[in-house]
């Protein structure tokens, strides 16, 4: 494309494609002189040139006065021009784009030397031509050209300086990622060293495009090329100490990137993202200081729904939990700076852990919990210090809105951190970090008051207590989301109490209640009490209950219930509860199938993976679930049948205990229980499944007969059905309503109706229930419900039912109803050792020395006598009725 009076002669084009590197290199040296010749005498070049000889360079001639700025104006400086571009469009089409690598090599040479030639203000010219071909060839294939590219890229870089930049940064960069990863280690020297040189040239270069730069930055920080991670994190680390750049406001476009670089297995790596990660840190908490803060504000806003992301990054990888601990590090600073933000409290002003809900709602509990956490809520009484009294003029202005949209962002990686069996966490700096930053939000949540997000706070709550795609919620976990609904309870009940918030955290506490944990079935149920509140009527109650996606429309995936006639909300809480207490004790596999009998199908041997003893268990003493390949003996199944039963039984107790009337200005356990029960007999008088009321009247009974929290029903029932007609009796009259309410719903559990019968003194009933039950079909199950009566009938409870078999003359349906349970159970020695005690009794009354005994008002017996005895007997009476009467104020 040149002629010989051109920059290349054919000499030179002859020993810039020749084998010998020596002879690329002279043909480079006189491209150097030739540009330069051309350049200094810019009029007179041009006739040298063409009086010499071919491969030749003439005599240097003298150039002409006038300095090289004024003459670039001159028709002959554009002619000089003109040259160099005419060459380096040769170098790239004969030479850079050429199959032979010596070509190539050759034309990289020459571009360098020409650029060299060309100095710094004169190569500005021409390095739109000089870059592209130098560039393409960091791609190619022959290792030694990549090599010699780098090197002519070095020399064009020194002398243009920014101008490489102008217009080329986003290939020189992918460039040099390229190089970085590089498999040959020449190759990636010679990267590192035009690496330094381009991060010389972007830190002098005035009007360098950061904003441009940054993104490209995000997007390599995702290759896994651990040499390409180390130039992006060198990069960062050079503009974070570059003053004109602030970095932290590029931070949402690669902190993520920055924290997933930390899971990266060269331990350099990690190292220097974790440092990076560190100074950036430091950089926000010194910008939290600034007057006005505005930087570390904006910083925290655009990065905590990242890092709250990354804390839950170990969901997905257990060894992604070194990114969770270095996520966690910065949610925690994030919180302390985002309250010293708002002006709530010092980074270091913590107070003690606030204290949860109370388990008993009445009128005025939310003020009491107030009462319990200075500082809650409520108007200021004035008692309180000026800076206390300051802070809070700062919250009614409004100055809170940081936290108020950060908190429910924080909150989700908090929590989602408060999970156990961490590989990176043996001394539980996982747990201690994150229920600081709880700590520090609940306090935060307490000053909000009226101003804190309670549906944003849901959706947290909601989403945290889902199970992860590895593992399942902590018993942490779902306590801490309790523990937070509760505070959003006493901060703003209305707003939690609106029916498209309650149903759902309504939902939520009811699935709580099948988990293992008693300590979340308890909390969960402590959520049930405070969402069913004075003031709800049927109608809107109903509504909820039955709309489409409701809390109360099937939980866990049970058959939906029956419409059930109910007075308020509370009643349908109750039939949700009767639900979970009513299903059939079934162990289940890891995955939720329920075990079956393994000697229906095999005859092979198995493991229990209960109980984890070595050696096989006989296949009829074997339950198996073949999707899992789960194996559970016979005695593992039982124990996990009588835990689930106690789970029933403690949900029962709890609500008897928790859940407050909907009405009455003092709510009393007795009441609550009352009422729990009168609502359930009305359930079961109309549910359809048989087997699921059994089941129900089985938990309700022993609970009802056995529990702490129903000791005050039990003392009323017994005393109104001591006080009524006997059912099969001789005395005329009506039973109480819901005593026959009561008993009918008890029939469908026979052996339940038989205990209840003894318990409140009906004994005729108990003799009829005794003697059907000889003519029922005696089943497994029924056989294990009688020994358990058997069993109770020697408690505590059953004292006074006990002591009325010495008087068998008067109770004969006492002693038949005891015989037949006897009959009924021929092995049972507690009922052989209780007949032959009857028997004692009988013949001491054969003896006369029961003729003398009356029966005494209190239920004990009073001799006949006067005197002294009959004054220490009457005192001995009253004594203990005032111990009677003093037990159920000790017990409240």
């Amino acid at each position: 494309m040149a002629d010989e009076q051109g920059i290349l002669t054919a000499v030179i084009k002859q020993h810039l494609a020749d084998k010998s590197a020596e002879k690329r290199k002279q043909a480079a040296s006189d491209i150097e002189q030739r540009v330069r010749d051309a350049l200094r005498s810019p009029s007179s070049w041009a006739v040298a040139a063409a009086g010499a000889g071919a491969g030749a360079v003439g005599a240097v001639p003298v150039a002409v006065g006038g300095s090289l700025a004024s003459s670039a104006t001159t028709v002959s400086d554009q002619g000089v021009h003109d040259h160099i571009r005419r060459a380096i469009r040769c170098l790239t089409e004969d030479f850079c784009t050429q199959a032979n690598p010596f070509r190539r090599k050759g034309g990289l040479l020459g571009l360098s030397s020409l650029a060299i030639a060309l100095e710094h203000k004169p190569v500005q010219i021409h390095v739109s031509l000089l870059v592209p071909p130098v560039l393409t060839c960091f791609s190619d294939e022959d290792p030694t050209v990549r090599y010699s590219a780098c090197e002519a890229f070095y020399n064009i870089a020194k002398v243009a300086r920014h101008g490489i930049l102008d217009k080329h940064l986003g290939a020189v960069f992918d460039g040099l990622c390229r190089l970085y990863a590089d498999v040959e280690p020449s190759v990636k020297d010679g990267a590192q060293f035009l690496d330094r040189l381009v991060r010389d040239i972007a830190t002098e270069t005035k009007d360098f495009k950061f904003s441009d730069f940054i993104p490209m930055l995000t997007t390599r920080i995702r290759v896994l090329n651990p040499s390409v991670l180390q130039l992006v994190l060198g990069w960062i680390s050079l503009l974070d100490s570059v003053p004109q750049v602030d970095m932290i406001v590029y931070l949402p476009q690669y902190l993520e990137g920055l924290f997933n670089i930390v899971r990266n297995d060269n331990r350099d790596i990690r190292r220097n993202a974790e440092l990076l990660l560190d100074e950036l840190l430091k950089e926000i908490t010194s910008a939290a200081n600034e007057r006005p803060p505005d930087r570390a504000q904006r910083a925290i806003a655009d990065a905590a729904e990242m890092v709250a992301r990354c804390c839950r990054a170990g969901e997905w990888r257990s060894e992604d939990e070194i990114v969770r601990l270095q996520a966690l590090h910065w949610l925690l600073e994030f919180v302390k700076l985002q309250v010293q933000l708002d002006g709530i409290a010092g980074p270091d002003d913590l107070d003690p852990a606030p204290s949860p809900l109370p388990l008993r709602l009445g009128h005025g509990r939310a003020a009491s919990y107030d009462a319990a956490m200075p500082g809650a809520g409520g108007t200021d009484t004035g008692g309180g210090s000026g800076e206390s009294s300051a802070g809070g003029r700062l919250a009614a202005e409004g100055t809170r809105t940081g936290l108020q949209q950060l908190l429910p962002i924080l909150l989700s990686g908090a929590l989602h951190c408060m999970d156990d069996g961490s590989l990176y966490d043996d001394e539980g700096e996982f747990r201690k970090k994150a229920e600081e930053a709880d700590l520090r939000l609940q306090r935060a949540a307490l000053t909000l008051g009226s101003q804190l997000p309670v549906e944003a706070v849901v959706d947290t709550l909601l989403g945290v207590m889902q199970e992860g795609p590895c593992k399942e919620r902590s018993k942490a976990v779902l306590l801490k989301c309790f523990e937070w609904a509760q505070i959003l309870f006493s901060q703003r009940p209305e707003e939690v109490l609106r029916p498209a918030v309650r149903n759902r955290l309504m939902e939520a506490a009811l699935a709580a209640l099948d988990r293992p944990e008693d300590e979340v079935a308890i909390a969960a149920l402590k959520l049930i009490s405070h969402l069913v509140t004075p003031g709800q009527d049927h109608a809107s109650a109903s509504a909820d209950c039955q709309s489409p996606g409701s809390a109360f429309s099937g939980i866990s995936g049970s058959p939906p219930r029956r419409t059930l006639p109910c007075e308020d909300l509370f009643s349908i809480t109750c039939h949700e509860i009767y639900r979970i207490v009513g299903r059939e004790a079934r162990p289940e596999c890891k995955k939720g199938h329920t075990l079956i009998g393994f000697a229906r199908y095999s005859e092979k041997h198995g493991v229990c993976e209960g109980c984890g003893r070595d050696g096989v268990v006989p296949p009829e003493q074997l339950f198996r679930c073949e999707a899992c390949d789960y194996d559970l003996c016979i005695q593992c199944r039982n124990t996990e049948v009588a835990t689930l039963t106690g789970r029933c039984e403690l949900i029962v107790r709890k609500v008897c205990e928790g859940v407050q009337p909907a009405c009455g200005k003092t709510p009393y356990t007795e009441d609550v229980a009352d009422r729990f029960f009168t609502t359930a007999a009305r359930a079961v008088a109309l549910e359809e499944d048989l087997a699921f009321a059994q089941r129900l009247v089985r938990v309700l009974n022993r609970v009802l007969l056995t529990s702490r929290e129903t000791q005050a029903l039990r003392r009323r029932l017994r005393e109104e059905a001591l006080a009524a007609p006997r059912p099969g009796g001789c005395q005329v009259g009506e039973v109480p309503a819901h005593l026959q309410e009561l008993l009918s719903s008890w029939f469908h559990c026979p052996v339940s109706t038989l205990a209840l019968c003894l318990w409140l003194h009906w004994f005729e009933m108990a003799d009829e229930v005794t003697a059907r039950l000889a003519c029922m079909e005696q089943t497994p199950t029924m056989q294990q419900q009688l020994r358990d009566l058997a069993e109770l009938l020697e408690s505590p409870i059953f004292m006074r039912v006990r002591l009325q078999l010495l008087e068998t003359r008067r109770r004969p349906a006492l002693l038949r109803a005891v015989l037949g349970l006897s009959a009924l159970l021929p092995q049972e020695t507690a009922l052989r050792a209780r007949l032959e005690f009857v028997q004692t009794a009988l013949m001491l009354d054969r003896a006369g020395k029961a003729s003398l005994d009356v029966v005494g008002a209190s239920g004990g017996r009073v001799i006949a006598a006067g005197g002294a005895t009959a004054w220490a007997l009457a005192r001995f009476d009253k004594v203990t009725a005032l111990h009677k009467a003093w037990r159920p104020m000790e017990a409240t």
